[in-house]
């Protein structure tokens, strides 16, 4: 009950009062309505920031995956880039490396009008050593000798492997005299160390020949004239240091 009238009552009054309650209703229906409606939208809203939410998560989740995916790639690109300039054995500068940094020095020499002289080495009687004890002594040879280089030349030196036993080093703004200092301490370093190997301990020598750039020769060319040096080296008894004849020391 709402409301009630006593007798006797007035017929406009009821009349009314009875419209007052008709429009109260309609508009406590109207409220009901709006009210189950709202209920019913904030149900759908709360739904849709769940399903955000999910959403958000699953694209946060992506994301990390992305960026794990994204790490992995560049490490996978900076282990191929490793592996495509150093050699797989002694990890150096291979053969394609260092002969692109000797290009670039070059030019740098020219721009600079700076000294550059190139070492090269190699190992006297290896083939001995692969033939006698095998190539996984061989191969430990290889793997220390690049060790002990590393150890005597500068952090500007380049090292790479030229080829087989044959070695190259890039000696930027230095001219042969200094170079030759290098060369004697490393053929020093080198006679002086016990190779030790899973089957034996060894002594090993090597040979080295030395060229000083020249104003406008070319990659070739330098290298031609540590080559024929080295192999001077190897005539006059190995374990010994050869200087270009174009390389002049002062």
């Amino acid at each position: 009950a709402n409301d009630y009238v006593t007798k006797p009552f007035l017929k406009d009054e009821f009349t009314s009062r009875i419209k007052v309650h008709v429009r109260l209703k309609k508009l406590t229906e109207a409220l009901f309505i709006a009210n189950k409606r709202l209920r019913r939208k904030i149900i759908e809203t709360q739904k849709a920031v769940k399903r955000e939410e999910t959403l958000n998560e699953k694209i946060l989740e992506r994301t990390v995956e992305l960026k794990d995916a994204n790490d992995r790639i560049a490490d996978l690109n900076k282990a191929l880039e490793y592996s495509a300039t150093h050699d797989a054995l002694t990890c150096i500068l291979n053969r394609g490396a260092i002969l692109s940094f000797l290009e670039n020095d070059i030019k740098r020499s020219k721009r600079m009008k700076s000294s550059l002289s190139l070492l090269m080495f190699d190992i006297d009687f290896f083939k001995r050593i692969n033939d006698t004890y095998g190539h996984l002594v061989g191969d430990a040879v290889l793997k220390q000798l690049s060790s002990i280089t590393r150890e005597t030349i500068r952090e500007i030196d380049l090292f790479g492997r030229y080829g087989g036993e044959e070695f190259i080093i890039i000696l930027p703004d230095t001219n042969i005299e200094q170079a030759l200092i290098l060369g004697e301490r490393l053929i020093k370093k080198v006679r002086n160390h016990n190779f030790l190997t899973n089957k034996t301990t060894l002594k090993v020598t090597i040979s080295i020949g030395l060229a000083e750039y020249i104003h406008d020769e070319s990659v070739d060319q330098l290298i031609e004239r540590a080559d024929v040096a080295l192999y001077e080296a190897k005539a006059s008894g190995r374990d010994n240091v050869k200087v270009s004849k174009n390389s002049v020391i002062k």
